[in-house]
């Protein structure tokens, strides 16, 4: 079933193309998003701008001609912040409903942070902990134990929202430790989302020489949060627009944002936060959570290439990281690529699977590149120090074998 979610929010909107399969999970076909900032300038009380809202009228024409021409009725249109505080947001949000077809459901913060926990919930492996959506007019807290939601905190935190009305970073640091000194530290994992989160998480990687293009699952530390805040901090937007993973739109906000993220970091408890690519979008899509997601996101890999889930290859071993390179390899031999060996290895590094961490993923395309016989100790990259290569090839070697004997994946 084809679906569209269209995301409005204090900073930005955007437009996703989901094909969303009977287990729940999606691919995404496609997307379009516009920095329209609804929420600038905009207090309780006041409206959003005239000039804003022409200009939210033009983008939803121009998402509506996509929608049309791709002939999807599913559509699922949602409104955040921005339309919270304006005393206009009701009449703006009637507005752009009319222009897509659709009526836009304005979410509380409460709803907010629970779709935006959904969508990390479905498409990382935890089970308990914290998991925050920061987005430009507000920061959503969301505690969750054995993967269902207990407790939701929601604050006027978002990064564009700051960014207007701190200049100080002494200030700005005070503002978010009494916002969020309600919280409580973590007893689990800590997940991140949102665009500037993703920022961050996409500058550390590269700084890092990380292997993996995607950063969905990717492990960012506070302590090195903690000292790009301090730097960003410190330039101004064109400084922060040149630095790698950045980009001009998230200059505006991703020196303010790293603060409340260091700040919440230390509140939590927590050394290091996972990264989700995921979140409000696809919370709003999957409505609910589901249970074992490594196997439904192995699963939706399977439908991406159109051919049935290769089980028995997967059920022949017990290791893990094994089990599933044999999948995926199996997989991708059926699609009826040459090489699915060399295919698997670069193709693990260049998309994005969810279901899995991305030191899982980096460790998978590995036994890929095993697999072939061909593993240097240089692809080995940041695992190098703990992974040793020939125990690897043996692996590879074993995986060869099963992927070799198999037809349509049937052992």
């Amino acid at each position: 079933m084809r679906y569209a979610v269209i995301d409005t929010g204090y900073n930005s909107t955007r437009l996703c193309i989901y094909d969303l399969f009977p287990n729940k999970t999606f691919r995404i076909l496609g997307s379009q998003k516009a920095y329209l900032r609804l929420g600038e300038g905009v207090k309780e009380g006041l409206p959003i701008p005239a000039e804003k809202v022409s200009e939210a009228e033009r983008v939803f024409k121009s998402f509506k001609t996509i929608l049309d021409k791709k002939g999807i009725n599913n559509i699922k249109l949602v409104g955040t912040s921005a339309f919270r505080y304006a005393s206009n947001g009701n009449q703006v949000a009637e507005l752009l409903s009319e222009i897509i077809g659709a009526k836009m459901k304005l979410l509380s913060g409460e709803e907010e942070g629970k779709f935006s926990a959904m969508g990390s919930l479905n498409t990382l492996p935890v089970d308990s902990g914290v998991i925050f959506d920061l987005g430009g007019g507000s920061l959503e807290v969301v505690y969750f134990s054995s993967r269902q939601i207990k407790e939701v905190y929601h604050f006027p935190l978002g990064a564009l929202k700051l960014a207007k009305d701190f200049s100080d970073e002494n200030e700005l640091r005070k503002k978010v430790r009494n916002e969020l000194s309600i919280l409580k530290p973590s007893n689990g994992v800590i997940i991140g989302s949102g665009g500037n989160v993703r920022a961050l998480g996409k500058m550390d990687a590269k700084l890092s020489a990380f292997p993996i293009k995607s950063i969905h699952g990717y492990e960012l530390y506070i302590k090195q949060v903690s000292k790009y805040s301090k730097v960003l901090m410190n330039l101004d937007a064109e400084e922060r627009s040149n630095l790698p993973g950045i980009g001009k739109e998230r200059s505006y906000t991703v020196h303010t944002a790293s603060v409340i993220i260091e700040e919440l970091g230390k509140i939590l408890d927590s050394s290091t936060i996972l990264i989700s690519s995921f979140g409000l979008r696809e919370g709003v899509l999957m409505e609910s959570i589901i249970e074992n997601p490594r196997e439904k996101w192995l699963e939706a890999f399977a439908n991406w290439f159109n051919v049935d889930p290769p089980w028995e290859v997967y059920n022949y071993f017990d290791d893990f990281y094994m089990k599933v390179t044999s999948y995926i390899l199996a997989v991708i031999k059926m699609t009826g690529f040459l090489d699915p060996y060399d295919t698997c290895y670069k193709l693990l590094r260049d998309i994005t699977i969810p279901g899995f961490t991305a030191k899982e993923i980096l460790m998978i395309s590995l036994l890929c590149k095993a697999s072939s016989g061909k593993l240097k100790k240089k692809n080995l990259g940041p695992l190098r120090k703990v992974l040793n290569k020939n125990k690897l090839l043996d692996k590879g070697k074993e995986i060869r074998k099963i992927v070799e004997s198999s037809v349509a994946g049937v052992l």
